[in-house]
Parts: C-alpha cells; structure tokens; sequence
C-alpha cells in the first residue's frame, strides 16, 4: 500500500472543458492563497481605484447559472463555480500534481491499483451541524453516479464493482463502496486506472430538498435562504472543516458577455473569471481599475489532417511543409492579441501529460520546402509544387469559430509563399479541418485519439499502456510519448491556446489571485 500523496506527486490536474466561439466562455474561478506554484501571470496592474466602492461583501461574478448547486448536477461553468463555494470534496489534485487532502485525511492505494483506502479527517460535520460520517459520504457520493451527473464522475463510477449503468441511481447497498467504519471507506474498481482517484475529487453534500435548493452543506459558505436565481448571497459555514470564514457573506452575481465590462469597472463585481476578444481585454486595460490575470486554458485550436490516402497530407513530409510554412506566432499576435497564446502541445502547456516543451516547427519557408522535396515535388514556373504534372492543391475546411476568417486568410497566404495551392469547404471532402477542441485530460485520452482519427498501432498502444499504468508518474510518461508520437508524425498541428483570465476590481477587497487554477473557496474562506 502506498500513500496517495506520493501516488500523485508528479501529476497536474487536467481536466478537459468544453469549448464556444464567444467572448466568455468560462467562469469557473480558480485561486490559491497558502501552497503550491504561483500560475498566475499579471497582464494589466490597474493604476487607479474604483470609485464607491463601499460594499462590505466580496461580490463573485458568474454566468451560465441554470439551477445546479450540488456537484451531481452542477453543469455549466457558474454553477461549478458555487457547487465550489459550497460543497468540500475529499481531495483537491492540484495543478503541479500534489494532493490536497481535504475532507480526506489519507487514501492508501493498493498495489495492483484497483482498490483505495480512504480514511476521513476527525470531527466531520454538515452545515446543520450534524455528523458526518463514511456512511453519509458514500450516500454523497452515489450522487455523482447518477446518470444525470456529469460525465467524468459517471466515468469514474463505471470502473466501480456493482456499477449498473442501466439504473439511473446507483444501489445503496453497491459493492464498489465498502464502508469499513465510521471514519474508513474501501472502494473497489474493476481496472486499475490512474484516473480513478478524481472519483474523490466530487463535492460532499446531502440533498434535502432539491426542487428548494434545500442542502446540507460541506464547503466554506452556504446558501443562505432558498433563492432560485442570481443575485444570491452566501453565508459562511460555521462548521466549515477548515476552522472560521474570514468572509462572513459573499454575493455572487450574474455576467455575460454584454454586462462584463459595465459590472467590472463600475465596481458591481470584484472578482471573475472569463474568455474573452481581443477587443474586450483592450478596454479592460484602458479602463485603469481593473488588474488582469491570466494562465492557459483548456480550450485550442487546432488543425487536423484527414486520414485519408487519397490525401496529399497522407504523406508525412506534407504535412511537416504545411506545420513550417505557416506563420503561427505572428497569426496569434495579429489576430488574438493578449487573449490567446501560441500552442506547441496536444495536452496543455507545461503538464505532466505535454511531450513538447517548445514549438516543435518553428516558421521556415525554406525547411518547408525542403519537407515538399523529400516528398517527390518539384517547383513549377509559377512557383507552386507539383508532382506528375499535378499541382500540389490542399482542400480546408474552417469551423466557423472565433477568429477562423482571419485564420483562413493568413493560412492561404503562407501556403502560397511556400508553394501549396489552399482551396476551402464547406463539405466533408478536405484535407484539412481548422477547429476549436478541448484539450483532453488523463480520462479522456482514449477518447481524444478516437475522435481525432488517430488510428496508428504505436498508439493504440500507447493508450493501452497509460490505462495499466501503475502510478500517475507512469501515467504521465506515457502521455508525454503520445505527445511526442503525434507532434514527430505532425498527425495534427496545434495553433493557439485561449487565456484564461481572472479579473480583479481595484476597490475596497484587496484581492491577490496567485494561481488561476485554484477555487474560490481557497480564496475567500
């Protein structure tokens, strides 16, 4: 039996988001105050305060709020945000890997991966005041099994002995959560998985009365009344497992991508997070009160290469042309300014998961065409490759996302200059797709290679390795070689990372964002 904090050691926590082509996208705010690496770079310092700013609350800006509060059932990015504020979850796996324990005090996990020892921290109770108990953990946590949960606890709970995904909610009596003692749990899963300890990683709270919005909570506040819409306040839980609030009330709002700016520089909100245009971030900068924060996000874009041998881009040292002859990093600074970052990697930047550590092809119209030599083409009069008198004529098909005309644009101008004739679709007959996806995490790596096409024997077993993987350092070795093995092949060339952004009001709550991927919860309990 080892210690789960040494089985995480070296692990980031990735988990893939889903993605839109709009000014904000995200509102699940993240912060650190006590551990860990700072994340969060300054892009804006504001320079001056906001004018009457005399709230004594901390006001939270949040959008996408359509009435799930418990973790089972928080599906979109601000009511994550509360389920955070409101619901404590056994663990927290940071970004850098390290665990958090929080209302676990150890998890011991087997040898062989398949069974995990969770022992609870002393003194546990509910908002009410009442007990809490292994019993009522396991209750908690059947929720997050329910089959209108979100998929990555329902991911988590299919390795689970007993699971039955016919039944909507899973059996008290399931044999995949042993309850040893009052402070002791055993869960037993069917397949050894690295993935399986961000089971624990759901929120713990009792439901109620759901339809009220009726809960028992766990977290560093609680909804004070039974509100059905924003503005709610939340007051601090006085049976909070970390000891007292700072913050007695916390008022969280409504914002979207036409009020943003308005509720920021007029002080309604002091702190949120989003995505946002280029043109969004200037204002925000030029408005002199706000201090912008950024880190990378889970949303890219990307261009991928058909798998098809009647494509041209069959052929390896064609699609290593094309990856050389675009200009990227000039594209990102034309096009998305401070909001969005050149990528480099399939998995996010800088995780335990990315192989690449730098642009792995760097703008070279002459290694370009170089590639389009090796390849059997040669230059004609009119400057484009060719081979067997046909011209070496690529179909794209532009998803229509942010930022996807200027792209068009740019793309076709540079294959010109390195030889290659660019025609765009609307069809499903192309060459290349230019899109938006989610950056995968480890549960979702499988999926990524399906969805992308990537049907290659080396891997498919690479992907086999990582599900027996013993130990998530193991996990992330293997990830950095499908990394690797997909970039050297050039099976998909990423283009450009949204920025996450946290945004901070320069009023009377002195609020300093050190990582953009911790909760709220951290910051303001």
């Amino acid at each position: 039996m080892e210690k789960a904090k040494d089985f995480l050691q070296k692990k980031r926590n990735r988990v893939a988001v889903a993605f839109a082509a709009a000014v904000i996208l995200g509102i699940a705010v993240y912060f650190m105050t006590n551990s860990g690496e700072d994340s969060a770079e300054v892009l804006y310092k504001a320079e001056k305060e906001l004018a009457g700013q005399k709230r004594e609350e901390t006001a939270v800006g949040i959008q996408n709020y359509q009435g799930g509060l418990h973790p089972a059932f928080a599906e979109y990015s601000g009511e994550k945000t509360l389920s955070d504020l409101l619901f404590s979850p056994l663990i927290r796996i940071k970004q850098d890997g390290s665990i958090d324990y929080i209302l676990a005090e150890d998890i011991d996990v087997s040898s062989k991966g398949k069974t995990y020892t969770v022992r609870l921290k002393d003194g546990l109770k509910y908002s009410d005041g009442s007990k809490l108990a292994a019993a009522d953990v396991k209750k908690d946590l059947l929720l997050l099994g329910d089959g209108r949960s979100s998929f990555g606890f329902r991911d988590c709970f299919a390795r689970l002995k007993g699971y039955d995904s016919n039944k909507l909610t899973q059996s008290e009596d399931m044999e995949g959560i042993e309850v040893k003692d009052d402070t002791t749990l055993v869960f037993h899963f069917t397949e050894p998985d690295p993935a399986n300890m961000y089971l624990f990683t759901g929120g713990i709270g009792r439901t109620a009365n759901r339809a009220k919005n009726k809960y028992l909570y766990t977290g560093a506040f609680m909804l004070k009344g039974q509100p059905a819409n924003l503005p709610m306040t939340l007051e601090a839980n006085p049976n909070y497992y970390d000891g007292k609030v700072k913050e007695k009330n916390i008022l969280v709002k409504n914002i979207n991508s036409n009020n943003i700016e308005a509720m920021l520089t007029k002080g309604n909100v002091d702190i949120t997070q989003f995505q946002a245009n280029k043109s969004l971030i200037s204002r925000l900068k030029k408005s002199g009160v706000i201090t912008l924060y950024h880190g990378s996000s889970d949303v890219q874009a990307v261009l991928d290469f058909k798998s098809d041998s009647k494509s041209a881009v069959n052929k390896k040292e064609v699609r290593q042309a094309v990856c050389y002859a675009f200009q990227k990093e000039r594209f990102v600074t034309d096009s998305l300014g401070d909001s969005g970052q050149a990528a480099f990697s399939n998995f996010k930047e800088g995780s335990f998961m990315a192989g690449a550590e730098k642009e792995m092809y760097p703008y070279s119209k002459e290694k370009a065409e170089e590639c389009l030599k090796n390849a059997g083409y040669e230059k004609n009069k009119k400057g484009i490759f060719e081979k067997g008198g046909k011209e070496l004529s690529l179909t794209l098909k532009a998803d229509g996302i942010l930022y996807a005309d200027l792209f068009v644009q740019q793309f076709t101008k540079d294959m010109k200059a390195a030889g290659i004739i660019v025609k765009t679709t609307d069809s499903g007959n192309y060459d290349l797709y230019y899109r938006n996806a989610a950056i995968p995490s480890l549960t979702s790596v499988g999926a990524f290679l399906d969805e992308r096409n990537f049907q290659d024997e080396k891997l498919v077993s690479l992907n086999a390795r990582l599900k027996k993987a013993e130990d998530l350092k193991e996990a992330g070795k293997v990830c950095k070689e499908i990394d690797e093995k997909i970039l050297n092949e050039s099976l998909t060339m990423p283009v450009y990372t949204e920025r996450k952004f946290a945004a901070v009001g320069n009023g009377s709550h002195k609020i300093e964002v050190k990582d953009i991927d911790r909760p709220f919860s951290e910051l303001l309990k």
